[in-house]
């Protein structure tokens, strides 16, 4: 039998010293005078270690009841008690970080069919479309759908700060520095001030077609700096114009605060250029935040969810890391959404390409099985597993995953398993959906001649704005 140093050691390398069977038996064997007695206390104490061992997690379920509006997430790993949380809790944000093929969408599968709050998707490989077999009140829009006119602020939102947002989400997107974004921040409020919006707020309201033709209208001085601006910005732009059609050709698109309304709204990207996708998801993301900071309210119940899969894409470190670029806005979004009900969910299967904003600010972490060690490492050491944990989930199997869930220790988890049939095709996508498509309203937008334009690149104050 080990001495009970060596037992006190075993118990400080594992982390579990402060457990309290441990300290209970460790004062016991301590104090013991009788040596029979403190055999048999240091012969529990050996078994405690090696049952910890073979199972190193001692974590409890969270507490929830009926009337919290549970969202079950499945059983515990050979006890079988179920673990779930509150629905309300999603505000605090849900990250699901696993290999190809482990479980992540089947995850928010089995999540989505117990919540009674909204939630829009946003989908890049089409993995939601068959939620319209699925359940009520479920619309799908595929990118060359979309009406969007991401230069129409949310009602009771300022002009100005709209357009200090909206300057904000596209520099971060198109990878532009700071002096893109002033010169576009410049061009969005002259634009309001052709459109005549900041002494009559009403339709019609500039689109981004609009914001090309003033750019190209601008008496710049290509001896300047303005006109690296200029071009840098025209760059990114044109392409997104051209590239999408109709998505960003009108003057009010379809109703946002309306489709908030809805139970399902499938955003789908697939096909769409990548910057183009993280410009709409961000900039629809930092409308329903500034919406709802105007016009919402903050009774900390969960109003949308917003769930993201392949989430490295919005949430990229490398935006994150550019110090040029500062910090992302949808960084400093995902941080304030839950003050007013908006909640996140998203899953990656690379969780070194994800933000540490994303790592730090999710309430709920789900791991499940990788072979990447860089990966698993990245997403382990956020959960502050230990050495043993991390060795246990290795073996863990598909539909399982180690749930951390606020403060609480982590816990191996049998996922709910959700059976669902992929198979649908863009055929059947427009048959049950083309009378909701005709239903969304939206108007074009007009244009504008801007030839004559007094525009000059720095040579307009905000302040005039103001």
């Amino acid at each position: 039998m080990k001495d009970l140093s060596t037992l006190e050691q075993q118990l400080e390398r594992l982390g579990i010293q402060d457990h309290p069977k441990a300290k209970q038996l460790l004062q016991k064997a301590t104090v013991a005078e009788n040596p029979r007695v403190k055999k048999a206390v240091k012969q529990r104490l050996h078994v405690f270690i090696q049952s910890y061992q073979e199972y190193p997690f001692n974590g409890e379920t969270p507490n929830v009841s009926y009337t919290d509006r549970p969202v079950i997430l499945g059983e515990t790993v050979g006890e079988g008690r179920t673990y779930a949380i509150k629905e309300d809790e999603l505000t605090r944000h849900l990250l699901t970080v696993g290999a190809t093929g482990t479980g992540k969408t089947t995850n928010h599968y089995n999540i989505l069919d117990q919540i009674s709050t909204p939630c829009w998707i946003f989908d890049r490989k089409r993995d939601y479309r068959h939620l319209i077999h699925e359940t009520t009140d479920v619309l799908v829009i595929p990118w060359n759908k979309l009406r969007f006119n991401p230069l129409q602020p949310p009602e009771n939102v300022g002009l100005l700060r709209w357009a200090m947002v909206f300057s904000e989400i596209y520099s971060h997107a198109g990878d532009l520095l700071s002096g893109s974004k002033n010169y576009i921040l410049s061009h969005v409020t002259e634009l309001y001030k052709e459109y005549d919006l900041f002494r009559d707020r009403s339709p019609p309201y500039p689109s981004l077609h609009d914001l090309e033709a003033l750019i190209k209208s601008d008496k710049v001085n290509f001896v300047r700096k303005e006109s690296n601006y200029r071009d840098t910005v025209l760059n990114r732009l044109e392409p997104m114009t051209t590239v999408t059609g109709p998505i960003f050709d009108c003057s009010q698109g379809y109703s946002l605060p309306e489709l908030m309304k809805r139970n399902v709204v499938v955003f789908e990207f697939g096909g769409l250029n990548r910057d183009i996708q993280n410009f709409i998801q961000e900039i629809l993301f930092a409308w329903l935040y500034e919406y709802m900071f105007q016009n919402g309210s903050r009774n900390g119940q969960l109003q949308l969810l917003l769930i993201w899969d392949e989430a490295k894409q919005a949430f990229s470190y490398k935006k994150e890391q550019s110090d040029a670029a500062g910090i992302p806005e949808i960084d400093d979004l995902t941080a304030r959404a839950r003050e007013f009900g908006l909640g996140i969910m998203a899953a990656d299967q690379e969780a070194t390409k994800l933000t540490d904003s994303l790592k730090a600010n999710t309430g709920t972490k789900m791991l499940l099985p990788m072979k990447d060690w860089k990966q698993f490492k990245s997403i382990a050491e956020s959960m502050k597993l230990t050495e043993i944990q991390k060795r246990y989930i290795q073996n863990l199997d598909v539909g399982q995953a180690v749930v951390q869930h606020g403060n609480r220790k982590p816990v191996p988890v049998d996922l709910n398993y959700y059976d669902v049939e992929k198979e649908v095709s863009d055929n059947d996508l427009k048959k049950h959906q083309s009378e909701k498509w005709k239903s969304l309203d939206y108007t074009l937008s007009q244009g504008k001649d801007f030839s004559n334009s007094s525009s000059s690149s720095g040579d307009s104050s905000l302040a005039e704005y103001i």
